[in-house]
């Protein structure tokens, strides 16, 4: 940031900045102090170039206008550049790029890679008239919406480098289990970050920040102010894709504020593509927005299929219990059987290649693939989870419980902690606390720690306490055990769970 200096000081006949005899070398220091004030820098600054230029007389020779512009623009560049950290998590406490890392990281090879030839997805991406700005990826839960988004981030934002243009590609991951944190302003928030994280904060976003701290003792961004915002940062770019993935499972008032936000960002910003993933059952609201939407059905392809079943196969931790033979079923079998829902693929081979012999898992193959929806596998699954022996199985149920009714997401700590709590005791026995290890391993693939942003969370996200099969009977042992927690923290009498 350039500072401009009160154009009355430099055409003063003796401007504080230039070198003068004594005793004309104390206005140097009252010029300091009326300059500190012009331009906001702080007193210790203002020492610091103080004594840059009262050393000796050589050295305050030196110490003319053209040195201290650049020293106060320094001070003043720094001081903006401490504030950058404050400043964007002021606009949003989101971190869509840990998701979408950790996405990366678990996604094989040739994944929705079919996308790239569809005509819908090509003419959304290269035509410059804007007469396709949306596409809508549609699909049934476990079909592998995500995965496909963070795989569009990827190939828009390779094509953005290779092509040396302009371009910003942004995006976001809705999340059930983080709903009460995405809210509209912190979606929009986190998707400005994006575009205004790597270089300088504009001016605008940084006055704003500074107008919203003396505000009630500080606020945060408003709506209208975030969506302003954003399409300013938009008009300095060539061109933005913005990738927003399941948009079914937002609070259904933050959706459509957010879906009413990107249609005015499309209608004033042309060169705008937006690319939108979710279920069925959103599509209505996004042609309600979108009129002439671009509607791409999801579902995995075989060759899809094929490529993740191989994967698996070649990281077997027991390959003793493989051979050719049963390998040449697998790829054969699941991809003729089960290959519409890719969740249900997922579960089957996490289920067949936990079984220890040849022999077990070839009948395991057989009992999966006759199940055909994703209700009997995950039941199957849970049925595996309960024959364990020993408290492995009371361990995995009661980390389903807790992950699938959370009102947000539970860090590996957090859900350790609980699961460590026992009724009736007055301390946390910290020798009683599972380790994130066990848990994972006790609940055989539905439980998976998402390492980039060190949060616990299904491996399943459509499982939601509306819609999933887990049994609420212990619901009321959750209850009782936060509230056992809650009043051991306070020292007060625990009563009964709340209803």
């Amino acid at each position: 940031m350039q500072v401009h200096y009160p154009t009355a000081l430099p055409q003063q006949r003796h401007s504080p900045l230039e070198y003068h005899e004594p005793p004309q070398h104390r206005s140097l220091s009252s010029s300091l102090i009326l300059f500190r004030v012009s331009v906001g820098v702080t007193l210790d600054s203002m020492d610091q170039i103080y004594s840059q230029g009262s050393g000796s007389t050589r050295n305050i020779k030196s110490f003319n206008y053209k040195s201290c512009n650049k020293i106060v623009n320094n001070i003043v560049n720094n001081t903006v550049a401490d504030d950058k950290p404050q400043v964007l998590q002021w606009l949003s406490p989101l971190e869509p790029q840990k998701r979408h890392q950790h996405l990366c990281n678990n996604r094989y090879d040739g994944m929705g890679e079919w996308i790239f030839e569809r005509d819908e997805f090509v003419k959304w991406r290269t035509e410059e008239d804007g007469s396709h700005p949306v596409i809508f990826c549609e699909g049934d839960p476990g079909v592998g919406k995500t995965y496909l988004s963070s795989l569009v981030i990827d190939h828009l934002h390779d094509k953005a480098v290779r092509g040396r243009r302009n371009i910003k590609v942004i995006g976001l991951y809705c999340d059930y289990l983080d709903r009460k944190e995405q809210t509209t302003p912190n979606l929009l928030g986190a998707l400005l970050k994006q575009l205004v994280g790597k270089g300088d904060i504009p001016e605008d976003i940084h006055q704003a920040f500074e107008a919203a701290k003396e505000h009630l003792g500080g606020v945060g961004p408003r709506l209208s102010q975030l969506r302003q915002m954003l399409k300013t940062a938009i008009a300095s770019r060539e061109q933005v894709f913005i990738c927003v993935d399941a948009l079914d499972e937002a609070t259904p008032e933050y959706r459509l504020d957010l879906l009413d936000a990107l249609r005015e960002i499309s209608r004033e910003s042309p060169s705008v593509r937006i690319f939108l993933t979710g279920r069925p059952f959103v599509r209505s609201e996004v042609e309600k927005y979108f009129p002439g939407v671009q509607v791409i059905s999801v579902s995995p392809t075989t060759d899809n299929i094929k490529r993740y079943l191989t994967m698996k196969l070649d990281k077997d931790t027991e390959p003793d219990a493989m051979d050719d033979r049963l390998k040449e079923e697998i790829l054969r079998i699941i991809p003729e059987t089960i290959s519409e829902i890719f969740l249900l693929v997922s579960l089957s081979i996490e289920t067949i290649l936990g079984e220890t012999t040849i022999s077990k898992r070839r009948k395991k193959l057989h009992e999966m693939t006759k199940r055909q929806n994703v209700g009997d596998v995950y039941t199957a699954t849970l049925e595996r989870i309960k024959a364990q022996k020993g408290s492995k199985s009371r361990l995995a149920m009661d980390a389903l419980m807790w992950i699938s009714h959370s009102e947000r997401p539970l860090k590996p700590e957090e859900l350790c902690e609980a699961l460590g709590v026992e009724l009736e005791t007055d301390d946390l026995d910290i020798d009683n606390v599972p380790s994130i290890r066990t848990i994972v391993a006790c609940s055989l693939g539905l439980v998976t720690i998402d390492s980039s942003s060190s949060r616990g969370a299904f491996t399943n996200s459509f499982l939601r306490p509306a819609d999933n099969p887990l049994p609420r009977l212990r619901i009321m042992s959750l209850g009782n055990t936060c509230q056992e927690g809650n009043h051991r923290k306070h020292n007060t009498p625990c009563t009964e769970a709340p209803r």
